[in-house]
């Protein structure tokens, strides 16, 4: 029946609770029902609502910040149920330099020369009204509805934003077929037959999405569905805000008038453009900002510059769409009298052009090695671009004051903007150290020229020198304890925050134990490490791991003259270890772990030599007791102090994530 179709647990709730150790729940069939006020049919789908509850018991504090009564979670459920198309529709085949996203499916009956797995690409239907013509209006042309109930200014950036779009479809031989309108009054967005952007509010971090529901035969997208959350504009104002944003010259004012909302409105129309090419089913170009903007399909970072008036944020985000997603519709939705020679055309106009693609596989990860792509950076120079950012922190941590917050919050809520402001060459600390290890390649098919080639010995040898200036007592130290005052009743602390142990005192320590840590998990990744060893192993003129882990040891257990400096530097030390002691409990190569370990036995001689007094000898028999677990390769694990404040809104990836 309906009903015990609609009540069936379709998204494995319980088994989900249990895998992340949230409790043990199961499906309780007498506090189930389907609600029927919330159902809706439509003339090709129809939507049914139901509240299902589970029983059991809870782990941990997750479930308990969500029901009253841990013992049992209530959720409203829904599914749908959506007529297939007719006929006609013609799939595309999926190339992994298209930008597009597969659609694979396996096909038994293939001929013996072709392979049994198929590819296919997810797009729209378009026909043209005029096959013949080289510029066609479409029989239906791809229509995006903007959420009538987002306020005015988000609204008016929406439309702006995924209106961009229409540029590459005349690009592709495409009039009119491509719009963007306000949802109309009478027009329920759970309708398949419109595609809509909506404006949500939740209590998460913001993160968006652009979805789409498709034909499982055919990938045949039927309807896109982008979802943003109002949350996430915020987050941008707090990093424009901290930057002082108010406080930019004038001199930019035609294109962002010095107030952080309208910068941040830009980023709306950036992030509507993004999540709409989702839906059109393209996926993240990761290399996009390395090639001039070239993709709206990347993750952008706010690009600010220092100048002699101050900051400017004219070039914060492009405008329009890039020139990647221009090639990435005519692959997509192009017409060709002979569509195989057609599309390996586009590919190889985009090769002509300097334009590739990366995806998410070699991209999202502190450990991952393509030195062009990475996930909120800027520039195709990630050593030089890391330098830039790491001036404009200082410049904006020496002007971040009380000021910069709203007259009518408690002072104590400048921790908010310091937060991003000291840590933001967190991504681009990442896409510098893609370069040690690291490889520039590009998806090319057997019959192409290889382009997979390792980082020049010298670009690798100058990412280290960079990275390594993060670690330096200037860069890492705080005085913010004394500026930011205890948080008062009705402002608690919240993940946002840098971690303290003074009770609610900010902890100077915390924030540069923060950023140490994030040096360190970009230097010290597994993956990275074997790959430095396995390029010297080819190349006499790399940079061997012995070298490698040398060069970082002298910087972290230098010494340090001024003895105002010691506390700081002794954070530096404890974590390196750590980090060290954490690395040899992994599954390393044999070799890699000798050369770890080598290196451990090196820095015990060099301590072991040393003979401080008063509060510098406890330090010096901590450190000591690191290096015996490292040597021991065994015992309890020693985990960092402290938790990295959240960054990237991004947290599971999907293939339509955002």
């Amino acid at each position: 029946s309906l009903q015990s179709l609609a009540l069936m647990d379709w998204n494995q709730v319980g088994r989900r609770l249990e895998k992340t150790e949230a409790g043990s729940y199961a499906l309780d069939g007498e506090r189930c029902y389907l609600d029927w006020s919330a159902c809706k049919a439509f003339p090709q789908n129809v939507e049914i609502q139901a509240l299902q509850t589970f029983s059991g018991q809870s782990k941990g504090d997750n479930v308990p910040q969500v029901t009253p009564d841990d013992r049992w979670i209530s959720l409203e459920t829904h599914l749908s149920l959506v007529a297939l198309p007719d006929e006609g529709y013609q799939t595309r085949a999926f190339h992994p330099r298209s930008g597009c996203f597969d659609f694979s499916f396996v096909d038994m009956a293939q001929p013996l020369d072709q392979p049994v797995q198929q590819r296919y690409i997810f797009r729209h239907r378009l026909v043209a009204a005029d096959p013949q013509a080289e510029m066609s209006q479409a029989v239906e042309p791809i229509v995006y509805y903007v959420d009538n109930g987002a306020p005015a200014e988000i609204q008016k950036a929406l439309l702006e934003g995924a209106s961009w779009w229409k540029q590459a479809f005349e690009a592709a031989g495409w009039q009119d077929a491509f719009r963007v309108e306000i949802l109309p009054e009478d027009v329920d967005p759970m309708d398949i037959r419109y595609n809509v952007i909506q404006w949500v509010h939740r209590s998460t971090r913001g993160w968006s999405y652009g979805a789409s529901a498709y034909d499982p035969r055919t990938a045949e997208i039927l309807k896109g569905h982008v979802i943003l959350g109002s949350l996430r504009v915020r987050q941008d104002l707090l990093i424009l805000q901290g930057m002082g944003a108010r406080a930019c010259s004038a001199a930019f004012a035609p294109v962002f008038p010095g107030e952080p909302e309208s910068v941040a409105l830009a980023r709306i129309r950036q992030l509507a453009a993004h999540e709409v090419g989702h839906t059109l089913g393209f996926a993240h170009n990761f290399i996009g900002s390395a090639e001039g903007r070239s993709s709206v399909m990347d993750y952008p970072a706010p690009l600010v510059r220092q100048t002699q008036d101050g900051l400017d944020f004219s070039e914060a985000y492009a405008q329009g769409i890039g020139a990647w997603d221009v090639l990435a519709v005519r692959y997509a939705y192009g017409r060709f009298p002979d569509e195989k020679a057609g599309l390996a055309e586009v590919l190889k106009q985009a090769k002509t052009q300097g334009l590739s693609f990366i995806g998410d596989e070699h991209a999202r990860g502190v450990d991952q090695f393509q030195v062009q792509a990475s996930l909120w950076d800027n520039g195709s120079e990630p050593v030089v671009e890391l330098e830039r950012i790491m001036a404009l922190r200082a410049y904006c941590l020496q002007h971040l004051n009380p000021k910069d917050v709203a007259a009518d919050q408690p002072a104590a809520t400048l921790e908010e903007y310091l937060v991003p402001i000291f840590l933001l060459h967190r991504y681009q600390l990442e896409a510098c150290g893609k370069s040690l290890g690291g490889y520039n390649f590009q998806y090319d098919t057997a019959g192409e020229t290889q382009s997979f080639k390792p980082v020049a010995a010298d670009r690798q040898n100058a990412a280290l020198a960079q990275i390594l200036k993060t670690l330096d007592d200037d860069f890492l130290k705080s005085r913010w304890s004394q500026v930011v005052p205890p948080r008062p009743p009705g402002y608690p602390a919240h993940r946002e925050l840098f971690s303290s142990r003074n009770g609610g005192i900010l902890d100077d320590s915390a924030l540069a134990e923060t950023s140490i840590q994030l040096t360190f998990e970009v230097l010290l990744a597994s993956g990275r490490l074997h790959r430095i060893h396995q390029q010297a192993e080819n190349d006499q003129h790399q940079l061997s791991l012995s070298a490698f882990l040398s060069r970082i040891g002298q910087v972290v257990f230098q010494t340090r003259k001024d003895p105002s400096q010691s506390a700081v530097h002794r954070l530096v030390q404890v974590a390196y270890l750590t980090q060290l002691n954490q690395l040899l409990k992994s599954d390393l190569r044999s070799e890699v772990r000798y050369l770890i370990q080598d290196h451990l036995a090196q820095i015990q001689t060099l301590l072991k030599g040393q003979t401080p007094n008063g509060a510098e000898a406890a330090a010096h028999r901590q450190l000591l007791d690191l290096l015996e677990k490292g040597l021991a390769a065994h015992g309890e694990s020693v985990k960092n102090e402290g938790t990295i404040p959240p960054g990237s809104p991004i947290g599971i990836l999907q293939p339509n994530s955002p």
